[in-house]
């Protein structure tokens, strides 16, 4: 790790509560991967291993999705889908930041990061979030990837298996059949978050994305290739107005979409 990831590092650990504690683990423990933080009543496990670091925590400490939070109302609970969730940052941002759920579903494929996922929200929220151990793409079926503790750059399309045998079958959804299964028929999504490594074209591109129109707000990690401003064509041409917020953001790939036809007034 250089200088600089140092200071981002040390940055981070300063942001929770019990920051003596987690510097002292990173410093004297290296070889201990899992660690604990709080921030008042909120608290969330990570695997260093499992690169849960550069996402759940990533999620908390920067401006990756919180300088998009303005556009949603904190005078009612939200209902939220969570679209490659990793360890739940997206949802424990919104909690850290005084929102509250109505429903929320996260997903993730990972078996083992949907462990972690699955505590994370059980601890802070267990009456109104969902954890499901999924991959959402464009069509039906199952994945096969490889048995890891997890990482922010897994996708549906990365995983080389070359005959190995410490492998998984992960199932597939269609963005339909998530949203169809987990919110009640023609009610409106508040947000959508949506960062699962290149599978946003295969999602968007499709036919089974017809509940795309049902979210009010779609922040989406879209990942650079030649295909960028079509997929950006395509939500507009859904009715969507992208919200550009200005100053130096954290991640320049992660987009703000408002449904002009649903959104908020």
């Amino acid at each position: 790790m250089n200088i600089k990831n140092k200071i981002i590092a040390l940055r981070s650990n300063l942001q929770f509560d019990n920051w003596p504690i987690t510097l002292l683990q990173r410093l004297l423990f290296r070889k201990e991967n899992l660690i604990v933080y709080r921030n008042g009543k909120l608290a969330f496990v990570v695997d260093v291993e499992g690169g849960d670091l550069p996402g759940t925590r990533e999620c908390m400490t920067t401006d990756m999705y919180t300088r998009y939070f303005k556009q949603l109302p904190k005078n009612r609970p939200l209902s939220v889908l969570d679209l490659g969730a990793n360890g739940g940052g997206f949802a424990l941002s919104l909690l850290a930041g005084g929102f509250t759920f109505s429903n929320c579903v996260c997903m993730e494929m990972n078996p083992n990061t949907f462990t972690r996922l699955q505590f994370n929200l059980n601890y802070n929220d267990r009456n109104h979030c969902r954890a499901v151990n999924a991959a959402v793409a464009g069509r039906n079926g199952f994945v096969e990837i490889r048995n890891t503790s997890g990482g922010t750059s897994e996708s549906i399309y990365s995983q080389k298996l070359d005959g190995m045998a410490d492998t998984l079958k992960v199932p597939l959804m269609t963005l339909d059949e998530v949203v169809d299964s987990n919110f009640e028929p023609h009610t409106l999504v508040d947000v959508c978050k949506m960062d699962i490594e290149s599978a946003e074209y295969e999602v968007l591109e499709s036919n089974t994305c017809q509940s795309l129109r049902r979210f009010r707000l779609l922040i989406i990690e879209i990942h650079n290739s030649d295909k960028s401003l079509d997929l950006v064509e395509r939500i507009s041409a859904a009715g969507f107005h992208e919200i550009v917020v200005s100053g130096k953001a954290n991640d320049q790939n992660v987009h703000c979409f408002k449904n002009t036809l649903r959104g908020y007034a």
